[in-house]
């Protein structure tokens, strides 16, 4: 007999949409009566994008059929997935698309079957092992779901499963110290937020945990299940006030406005009957010239406070009196202001206080609503503040642990520690937390740095040039800036110097392109009105150059560098590098140096050493060889978690260095590979967001750019 007394938790990470061309869908699905048991699927559709819907739908219309679920209706709901997978007709074309599992919990008891590849742990007293092999992604149709596999969980139990690719974006030791969280939720809350930053979007995941039921009986069963959809924005401290603090402002806040509306609507009538009967008064007053207080009954007792002499000279101001000194406002406002004033008096009358303690509740809700909101306003600060005080320990802490795997060979994933980077660099903000934190995060940074190859720049040397500087070149130890506005600047960091030196035309056009030629001894710029300019270092002038062929112009392009006395021209919309030679009149019109056409739309840089290389803006880097693309080429080992450059810039390489050079403006770091395109180290310039960079192999040098200001590291 199963055992009644046990309930499993369960959480689900999940996606909303599909990607790329997956769809993915996981759920539960239980029996109308029976509270407990359960039939669970993870279902990955690679190629039908309708199947993983229609296979969800027939598990829940099936598991639903009866008062309760058994191993007996657990065959019947295969069977029905079975028959579901068989009407697929793009399936049976192309053969199997389907990675999916579908569980069933019936008290202590666990029923599996799969087909194609999915993955499945239990943790079981701190020890980990397989549950589910992961199948090859090729098996028929067919027979998907054929085999089911079964065996008894026990309290305390804790069980992952997962598509194919989950162990692809994270190690076991990750999923190891993310069971560790505890419970369900929180575990799948963590992987979400792993995900979410290394942006992974193609997996599903279910957490499961066995406890008894004495340990929920205070909780109750829903507070246990929830879904993290990894496509959906973060939470953040403001959406969790809107999610759970706002709904309660906002019903105090519609209750006074319902309040409010319906005490209006009493008092409007009797209100207008009292203005209708007050204001023939105010209008008679202003009319006849009198003194407006003695129509609203000034009592008599105060008259003897004058004296005789003093009434003499008392000048009493009528509404007709401010109306001749030319004062509109006076004459507009008066009556209706002491109108207001006898209201407010004729409310505390025993016949109107209904109307005056209506008044106050509203008072007393809008005061209410004030309070509630301020107070969770208040609460929502502390209990940031709450969080980042606990973010250092939690920080350092964790910090510890992941070092210490990493020392013994145990886990190789930064992942973690990246993580604790973010915590204690949190903490830094509270002023209690500031040293000890700054001092956590030097020591991270240093650990990153020394398991990633990172040479990091905290105090690097600096030369501002000028506001706007969108490129930069070097030659020798000279720095060139070029501005928005077509301004050539030249700087030198060893004497701190800088300089306006030249500029382009102003109807020249917007520059794209900046670039020195050592042939030419030279700096070439392009513009966006497809013109060249050679800025001439020695003489400091600048020439426009041309087409030999006067009939014939430089191509659009967004990118210039040169070889020899060549210049290439980089033109990703229309997916060509433009080659020209040097001739006696000029330069020779534009060839394609590609000899195949080879996608290069959306390309962000070239650089040259012989070879042509092309940076795309997905941060593949093209390497072509007398105009013939090298397929072997590809940039490859940047460490995880960070492996991928999501924002490429610029490229850099030269036939007198053996390394490539890559900015990654989202991570703010230049990347060095070999000529091989495999990974050496990466050069940051802490807490400077990069925007461009040159490099001179002959110095050991290396500079960033940014806002302007121009960093010198060492290589």
């Amino acid at each position: 007999m199963p055992n009644s007394n046990l309930f499993v938790q369960t959480a689900f990470l999940a996606t909303k949409s599909p990607h790329g061309e997956k769809e993915l869908i996981c759920g539960k699905a239980e029996a109308k009566e029976e509270v407990g048991n359960f039939v669970f699927y993870i279902l990955e559709a690679a190629r039908d994008q309708k199947l993983a819907k229609k296979l969800a739908e027939a598990i829940t219309q099936e598991a639903g059929k009866g008062p309760e679920i058994t191993d007996v209706d657990f065959e019947g709901i295969l069977q029905r997935a079975n028959s579901v997978i068989s009407k697929s007709i793009q399936l049976k074309e192309k053969g199997s698309a389907l990675n999916a599992l579908i569980g069933l919990v019936v008290g202590n008891q666990l029923f599996l079957s799969q087909t194609g590849s999915t993955i499945g742990y239990i943790f079981r007293k701190d020890k980990i092992s397989s549950i589910i092999e992961r199948g090859p992604a090729d098996s028929h149709p067919l027979k998907s779901f054929a085999d089911i596999t079964s065996g008894k969980i026990a309290a305390n139990d804790q069980l992952v499963f997962g598509s194919s690719c989950l162990l692809d974006r994270l190690s076991l030791d990750r999923l190891r110290s993310i069971i560790r969280q505890g419970d369900p939720k929180s575990q799948a809350g963590e992987l979400s937020k792993y995900l979410k930053r290394n942006r992974s979007f193609d997996i599903n995941a279910l957490f499961l945990k066995a406890m008894e039921g004495e340990e929920i009986d205070s909780n109750g069963v829903s507070d246990f299940e929830e879904f993290y959809y990894i496509d959906e924005p973060s939470e953040t401290l403001a959406s969790t006030y809107n999610k759970k603090v706002k709904p309660t402002v906002d019903l105090a806040g519609r209750v006074a406005s319902a309040a409010f509306r319906k005490v209006w609507g009493a008092t409007s009538k009797s209100a207008s009957a009292m203005v209708s009967t007050y204001l023939p008064k105010v209008q008679k007053a202003i009319g006849g010239n009198r003194h407006l207080g003695r129509s609203f009954g000034v009592k008599e007792q105060l008259k003897p406070s004058f004296s005789t002499s003093s009434k003499s000279s008392l000048k009493i101001r009528t509404n007709a009196y401010y109306s001749k000194q030319g004062d509109g406002i006076a004459a507009k406002t008066l009556p209706y202001f002491y109108v207001v004033i006898d209201l407010l008096r004729k409310l505390f009358h025993k016949e109107y206080r209904k109307y005056l303690y209506a008044t106050l509740l509203i008072l007393a809700i809008a005061i209410g609503y004030m309070k509630v909101k301020n107070n969770s306003d208040i609460k929502s600060r502390k209990a940031a503040e709450i969080q980042q005080l606990n973010s250092y320990d939690k920080a350092k802490n964790s910090f510890e642990a992941s070092k210490g795997e990493i020392a013994l060979g145990r886990s190789t994933d930064l992942g973690p520690v990246y993580e604790e980077l973010l915590l204690a660099e949190q903490s830094a903000s509270i002023p209690e937390n500031k040293e000890k934190a700054g001092a956590l995060i030097s020591e991270i940074k240093a650990f990153i740095d020394k398991q990633t190859n990172t040479l990091r720049f905290v105090e690097a040397k600096s030369i501002h040039l000028a506001d706007n500087i969108l490129f930069m070149t070097v030659s020798g130890s000279d720095l060139y800036g070029l501005a928005g506005d077509g301004k050539i600047y030249q700087g030198n960091i060893q004497n701190a110097d800088s300089k306006l030196i030249g500029s382009i035309d102003q109807d020249a056009g917007q520059p794209v392109g900046f670039a020195y030629s050592t042939a030419l001894k030279k700096i070439l710029i392009n513009t966006a009105e497809k013109k060249v300019f050679a800025f001439d270092t020695s003489t400091k002038t600048v020439e426009e150059l041309k087409i030999a062929d006067s009939q014939i112009g430089w191509e659009e392009s967004t990118a210039i560098d040169t070889y020899s006395t060549n210049i290439y021209l980089l033109s990703p919309v229309t997916g060509v590098v433009w080659k020209h030679t040097e001739q006696d009149s000029g330069f020779s019109s534009g060839s394609s140096y590609l000899t195949k056409k080879v996608d290069i739309q959306g390309a962000v840089d070239l650089t040259i050493d012989g070879n042509v290389y092309v940076l795309k803006n997905d941060g593949q880097l093209l390497k072509f060889t007398k105009g013939v693309q090298d397929s072997s080429f590809a940039l490859k080992g940047i460490p995880k978690p960070y492996s991928e450059i999501l924002i490429p810039s610029r490229v850099y390489t030269g036939d007198d260095t053996n390394n490539i050079f890559v900015l990654d403006k989202k991570y703010s770091r230049i990347i060095k590979f070999d000529k091989n395109g495999q990974y050496i180290s990466q050069y940051i310039f802490d807490k400077i967001p990069l925007e461009s960079f040159s490099v001179n192999t002959k110095l050991q040098k290396i500079w960033g750019l940014a806002a302007g200001t121009i960093y010198e590291g060492n290589l």
